[in-house]
C-alpha cells in the first residue's frame, strides 16, 4: 500500500474543494461521533444529533467502540459509514470537518470500492491518502496541498 501524507493545514485551508473532490471520487465516507451519556448501542444519543439525524437515511454501516473494526476507539464513540452522493454532500458541505471535536464530530474518511482511500485523525492533525491515483496527486498539486510519499 502506498501511503501519502498530506500537510494538515493545507487540507484545512482547502476544506471545501477537498470535500467536493472526495465526494466526486469516492463511494462512501465515514464520520466518528461522540455519544452522549448514557451510552447505548440500542438508543444512540449523539452529541451532534442534527448531523446524525440528517444523514441517517444514507447510513450503510455502523461500528461501535470495541468492535473489530475500531478496537482502539474510546467506548463513547461510534463510526458511521454513509453513501457518497449529492444528498450527503449537501448535508455536510458547510461543516468544518477538520476542526478538532466540533460538536462531537470528527475523523472524516473516504472509501473507494470499500477500501480506505483518505483517512483523517483530527486530534492528531493527520491526513493521508492510501494508494492515491495520478489524478489524486494532480488535484493536490493544483490545490497547493503539500504532500510527502
Amino acid at each position: 500500500m502506498n501511503i501519502v501524507y498530506l500537510k494538515w493545514n493545507d487540507v484545512v485551508k482547502n476544506n471545501s474543494d477537498f470535500i467536493k473532490y472526495a465526494f466526486k471520487t469516492s463511494d462512501s465516507f465515514s464520520l466518528t461521533y461522540q455519544m452522549c451519556y448514557p451510552y447505548s448501542r440500542n438508543q444512540i444519543k449523539y452529541c451532534n444529533k442534527e448531523i446524525a439525524d440528517r444523514l441517517s437515511c444514507y447510513l450503510i454501516k455502523q461500528f461501535f467502540s470495541g468492535d473489530e473494526y475500531i478496537k482502539n476507539i474510546p467506548k463513547k464513540n461510534v463510526l458511521n459509514t454513509y453513501v457518497c452522493n449529492k444528498g450527503t454532500r449537501e448535508i455536510i458541505k458547510y461543516e468544518e470537518l477538520f476542526a478538532y471535536n466540533i460538536d462531537g464530530l470528527e475523523d472524516i474518511c473516504f472509501y473507494r470500492n470499500n477500501q480506505l482511500w483518505f483517512n483523517s485523525t483530527t486530534h492528531e492533525q493527520e491526513a493521508i491518502f492510501c494508494d492515491p491515483t495520478e489524478n489524486d496527486l494532480l488535484f493536490l498539486r493544483e490545490q497547493k496541498i503539500q504532500y510527502q510519499e
